[in-house]
């Protein structure tokens, strides 16, 4: 019986130290580490010479077996196979999921304009990748992908999120979602206070420069400017002042000054025309009198 005994232990090492060696390899080629247990489940069945002592031996793989839903070849009474060994890896390799994904927070006004902040709390373990993906309605905004968004006019009566996605190897990719903001407000569009007729200044003739004069407005806006002939626009005429050119003789000239500003509504205003002459009318040439000749006297 003290000869069994120490048979089965001479196996048990021998088995061990295949075992390590295995664990080695395999940790070098997958960079997974599995202990010598683990791998212990897997050793093939004695061989025939060993076959007395492969009760005991099947029972010591039983005990140092690992619990897993995948069948250890030496349970089956057959060598281990590649097939069998990467169910074996799979198993234990599978995703594990992180233990804290705090979702990320939005600072910031929802107001059309104003710019939003995502921040979001550490991640345990910590992801090694952190997406962002920013949502009105729920729906994703295209090329919204940073940690800001700037909230646009479409925007209004919506309400918005942030959905943070975060990736580690060894781990579950996970994603979470913010709360929403209150719902964007609808801005209310006021009127300029005070939008004057523009004027122009300067002389309408053929090479001069005319200036327009947009007034004093309120609240004071960005101004753009169009000028006209005979009401059709000049092309490329659109800063606040206009030269005239020869094309402008005998026709009208006038000036179309536009505010805008974020809150009021857009309001154009256009200047009274201000003639430019025509060319001078060449006179026609008067003929010379011609004079009669004066009489010769006749002596008497």
């Amino acid at each position: 019986m003290g000869e069994h005994h120490s048979a089965v232990r001479r196996a048990s090492t021998r088995g061990m130290r295949s075992a390590s060696a295995r664990a080695r390899l395999i940790a070098a080629i997958t960079g997974l580490s599995l202990g010598v247990t683990l791998l212990v489940a897997v050793e093939p069945t004695a061989a025939p010479a060993e076959a007395a002592m492969a009760g005991t031996a099947a029972s010591l793989a039983r005990v140092v077996a690992p619990s897993t839903s995948v069948v250890s070849p030496a349970a089956t009474d057959g060598a281990p196979t590649t097939a069998s060994m990467m169910r074996l890896l799979q198993a234990t390799a599978a995703a594990a999921p992180f233990t804290a994904t705090p979702a990320p927070v939005i600072t910031g006004k929802a107001v059309i304009g104003q710019r939003l902040l995502a921040t979001t709390a550490r991640w345990t373990p910590t992801a090694t990748t952190s997406t962002y993906a920013w949502l009105v309605d729920g729906v994703p905004v295209s090329g919204q992908t940073s940690t800001a968004y700037t909230v646009r006019a479409a925007d209004a009566g919506s309400v918005i999120t942030v959905a943070v996605t975060g990736s580690r190897s060894g781990y579950d990719t996970t994603t979470q979602t913010s709360a929403p903001t209150a719902a964007v407000p609808t801005p209310v569009v006021a009127s300029f206070t005070a939008a004057p007729t523009p004027t122009i200044s300067g002389s309408p003739q053929v090479g001069f420069t005319l200036t327009a004069r947009a007034g004093t407005w309120t609240p004071w806006p960005t101004f753009s400017y169009s000028w006209t002939r005979d009401g059709v626009l000049i092309a490329g005429q659109t800063g606040v002042t206009y030269r005239v050119t020869e094309a402008d003789r005998g026709t009208a000239l006038a000036v179309t000054v536009t505010g805008t500003k974020t809150g009021y509504s857009t309001t154009t205003r256009t200047s009274d025309a201000m003639s430019v002459p025509g060319a001078t009318p060449t006179a026609a040439p008067t003929a010379a009198p011609t004079t009669a000749p004066t009489p010769t006297p006749t002596a008497a």
